[in-house]
């Protein structure tokens, strides 16, 4: 015949009890977990305003890099800058801004659900279960952010009047943006 552990005993886990009575914690009970609170349009736009200041200043850079490396063969060549010269900066500078800007919001959304701007201001991107989004869902987001300035950026306005407070890029992402 097997025994079994003595704790499998109604008789030993008494005994156990009456020598280690349960310590009440003087701690306060933790508090329960409400919904989150869902940011308004103000504290969005100065979080959108930050990551958009990071990124010009970055273009800044780029700009200025490619207008110093481009125009020295000109300059050199001609002795004076054209307009011809800017353009050709310009234009390369624009499509590396763009990419730079699709890396930045899907890989911030999508690590950390929060830009530098949002970090800033204690706002996180969720989806509808209050999970960090993953990349794909932050990519579309950020195409969402296209849809949202088209006319006029009333997709970003719409944050003011939704009862969900949520952009056009929010509901074609099925993402909130939340205080945390």
């Amino acid at each position: 015949m097997t025994q079994g552990s003595p704790l499998d005993n109604p008789l030993v886990i008494s005994s156990i009890d009456r020598q280690y009575p349960p310590v009440l914690s003087t701690a306060p009970p933790e508090p329960k977990t409400a919904a989150p609170t869902k940011a308004g349009f103000w504290i969005r736009s100065i979080a959108y305003t930050l990551d958009r200041i990071i990124l010009s200043a970055i273009g800044l850079l780029f700009f200025a890099v490619g207008h110093v490396g481009m125009s020295m063969g000109a300059y050199v060549q001609t002795g004076i800058l054209s307009f011809e010269d800017l353009a050709a900066a310009f234009i390369p500078t624009y499509v590396a801004m763009k990419c730079m800007e699709i890396a930045y919001f899907t890989y911030f959304h999508g690590r950390t659900g929060q830009t530098l701007g949002k970090m800033c201001c204690g706002l996180k991107v969720v989806n509808t279960q209050g999970e960090v989004i993953s990349y794909r869902r932050a990519f579309l987001r950020w195409a969402g952010y296209i849809l949202s300035s088209l006319i006029l950026y009333l997709g970003f306005l719409w944050v003011a009047v939704d009862r969900n407070r949520q952009g056009w890029h929010d509901k074609v992402a099925s993402t909130y943006v939340i205080k945390t």
